[in-house]
């Protein structure tokens, strides 16, 4: 399952490469809907203050997510430091006693990697509403893919 960061950039991608996006307008007279041309300055600003919301969300997610590896992480250090000292007063040796340790060391390495990966996602969505004003409509496009690839 793509985490909610990258498949925001995915789309934003998308719609960079299409040049335009519809946008839906609702006003007196019923539901209108009208083209924002992504080539231009002032359209790049104005999608990236129509993506804030959408930030905002992938960010809660985002945050969410990294409450539940937190946790996972407190869970796993304590079994690691009970085994430990069950393995001390059980085990017949001293390697025996240190295997959680080590244990606890490789069981560790994803959620400490989906941590550092939660927040390289993160600093890149408060990044790109800033980025894309900045930049022509090309340059996003190959920042964002940059992005993507990580």
């Amino acid at each position: 399952m793509p985490r909610p960061a990258q498949a925001l950039i995915k789309r934003v991608c998308g719609d960079l490469a299409a040049g335009s996006i519809e946008l839906a307008e609702l006003s007196a007279g019923g539901a209108s809907e009208r083209q924002l041309d992504l080539r231009t300055p002032e359209g790049l600003q104005r999608y990236a203050r129509i993506l804030g919301p959408r930030i905002e969300s992938a960010l809660a997610e985002t945050r969410r997510e990294k409450l539940l590896i937190i946790a996972l992480l407190i869970g796993l250090f304590l079994v690691a430091i009970v085994l430990t000292i069950v393995a001390h007063f059980k085990a017949s040796t001293p390697l025996a006693s240190a295997a959680p340790i080590a244990g606890l060391g490789v069981t560790a390495a994803w959620p400490i990697r989906a941590l550092t990966n939660s927040r390289r996602d993160e600093l890149r969505l408060r990044l790109l509403p800033q980025l894309l004003p900045l930049l022509s409509q090309g340059e996003a496009d190959q920042v964002l893919r940059a992005f993507l690839l990580g």
